[in-house]
Order: C-alpha cells, then structure tokens, then sequence
C-alpha cells in the first residue's frame, strides 16, 4: 500500500487566507466575525491536509476527511490526464490537476503531490491505462 499525499497549490488557498485576513480586518463586529469564520476554514484546511490518495494492491482510494471517501477498482481505470478543470474535486491545487477516468463514464480530478510516481504506480497495477495527455 502506498500513500500519496495532495498537492497543495498556494494559488488556491494564498487568495482564499487574503480574503478572510482583509473581511476580518474591515469589520465593525471584528469577534462575530472571526467566531464565524474560523470553523469554517479550519474545517477546509483540515480537508485539504488530510487529502490523501492511497493505492493498494487493486484498488485507489480517493480520501478526504471527512466528507470524501471513494474506492476504485485499478482494473477499472482506462485513462489519466492532465486537466484545467476548475469543477470542485479533491484537489487542493488547480495546476497539476489531473482526471482520473474509470468504470463507464466516471471520472475524479485529484492532485497527487508526486504524480509521476502516482501514475507509474497506477500502470504497473494495470497496463491498459492510457496517460499520453499526461507529462
């Protein structure tokens, strides 16, 4: 079993920390604000830290605690590519995105930190996956 852990990608999140510092920081109410606020993104920066993309001997597993929880059989995946696909995945970066395609017509977009050897572990698992579009 190998744990490949996201990638977390700063163009993302940079944007997201500057707008709660400057909604905080032009408040009138600013404690309100900040016990709103705070919950929320600690609950998305624990999603983000704890995404994780585990391959054992036939099977990813897509997990982000606590709300994302998917299995796919390896034999089952047909093709990755690379993808620009803004769409809300468990990806926690936008660049480096890539689609995993498996089953008949399904697909999930992760980020795999190392995702060379995120897809050279996938094919060694099942030599029929198709990653031409991937580099």
């Amino acid at each position: 079993m190998k744990i490949y852990r996201s990638r977390i990608g700063w163009e993302i999140w940079g944007p997201a920390a500057l707008l709660f510092g400057f909604v905080v920081s032009k408040t009138n109410a600013l404690l309100p604000v900040i016990l709103l606020l705070l919950p929320i993104a600690l609950f998305l920066v624990t999603i983000v830290l704890k995404t994780r993309y585990i391959i054992s001997s036939d099977k990813l597993f897509v997990k982000g605690w606590p709300v994302i929880d998917l299995g796919i059989n390896i034999k089952s995946i047909h093709r990755i590519r690379k993808t620009w696909s803004p769409l809300s995945s468990p990806a926690a970066s936008y660049f480096g995105r890539i689609e995993v395609f498996y089953g008949t017509g399904k697909s999930t977009i992760i980020s795999p930190k190392d995702k060379k050897a995120f897809i050279s572990d996938l094919v060694s698992r099942n030599k029929s996956i198709l990653t031409f579009e991937v580099k």
